[in-house]
């Protein structure tokens, strides 16, 4: 299941990549001329990125960290989907995990406009 989850994520991006990249040379948002913008857009998202990190860190930020249910709750509602899945080893679903879960992001979309 690993090696399928590996896979998913393998194929995502580099489908992503090659698409992205022949749709970019094909048009004219990339040319040969450089703008003294892009740079400053570059160390702003970094700059961004390092502040949620260390917020993050610091415990300052805590969205999207949730408390595990209580036993009698879990007992109550059963198993969730989720573990009822994954309870199953299915080489598919841990292939289109590894898909869904690789989605290119914002550093590598960044890295393919500087390559085209």
């Amino acid at each position: 299941m690993l090696v399928a989850f590996l896979v998913g994520g393998v194929a995502i991006s580099v489908v992503a990549g090659l698409v992205l990249v022949k749709v970019l040379e094909s048009t004219d948002v990339v040319s040969e001329s450089h703008s003294s913008a892009h740079p400053i857009i570059d160390i702003d998202i970094g700059a961004a990125s390092l502040i949620v990190a260390w917020g993050v860190w610091s415990g300052r930020i805590k969205h999207g960290l949730r408390k595990q249910p209580e036993p009698q709750q879990a007992q109550k509602y059963g198993s969730s989907l989720t573990s009822r899945v994954l309870s199953r080893g299915s080489v598919t679903m841990a292939f289109i995990a590894g898909l869904i879960l690789n989605l290119p992001g914002v550093w590598y979309l960044d890295a393919l406009v500087g390559i085209a």
